[in-house]
């Protein structure tokens, strides 16, 4: 399955579990891996960890890239 077919997926399970926080894994998709796929590099997670901060635990800050 492809990386828009995942935040698709997860987007509808939050829809339901979670709303207040479903439109999160495409505005993940948006931010993050479109953007860098523009540039021929993956989403792995050497990518991804430039833009997540730790709070603890797994809790976690996405800060999306300046363009």
């Amino acid at each position: 399955m492809n990386t828009y077919r995942l935040a698709e997926t997860l987007a509808g399970e939050l829809a339901v579990d979670d709303p207040l926080r479903a439109g999160w894994p495409m505005d993940c998709y948006d931010t993050l891996y479109r953007s860098q796929s523009h540039f021929g590099v993956h989403a792995s997670a050497n990518v991804l960890a430039g833009y997540i901060i730790p709070l603890g635990g797994a809790d976690a800050i996405v800060i999306p890239p300046t363009t």
